[in-house]
């Protein structure tokens, strides 16, 4: 494969994986707890939004730790909208879009990423968030 398609196919794995479906994800989740909430059911909904709250602890914990970023408002309200791990992820892209970072630098800044920011989301909001989504509808 040329170098450049190369490029071109890690962008679009990483559009589609690190930003597009945890965006997805993220919304969803917050969406039936807030519907839960709004309709009558406030201990469902806060049920189903604790994943969602412990999970924002944790990439805030993650954020304040590895200090790469500066700590900005702006950057805070990523933390808190849940959208910081999909920032990080973006700003790698653009960085091997615009040529600050070859491929081969690329692919080690998102192996880091997956074995820590990235890995969180999975481990301390999806996997609970399955087990009871599927309780909740099984009742």
């Amino acid at each position: 494969m040329q170098p450049w398609t190369q490029t071109v196919l890690a962008l679009a794995i990483g559009v589609l994986f690190c930003v597009f479906g945890p965006s997805l994800d993220s919304f969803t989740d917050i969406k039936l707890g807030a519907g839960l909430m709004l309709n009558g059911h406030l201990h469902w909904g806060l049920l189903i939004l604790s994943p969602v709250f412990l999970n924002t602890f944790f990439v805030l914990v993650n954020f304040l730790k590895e200090k790469k970023t500066k700590f900005t408002v702006v950057v805070l309200l990523l933390v808190l909208f849940q959208v910081y791990p999909q920032y990080v992820a973006s700003f790698n892209m653009f960085r091997l879009a615009t040529g600050r970072r070859d491929l081969e630098q690329y692919r080690r800044d998102t192996m880091s990423f997956e074995g820590g920011l990235g890995s969180i989301e999975p481990f301390v909001e999806s996997v609970p968030q399955t087990f009871l989504q599927t309780g909740f509808f099984v009742l």
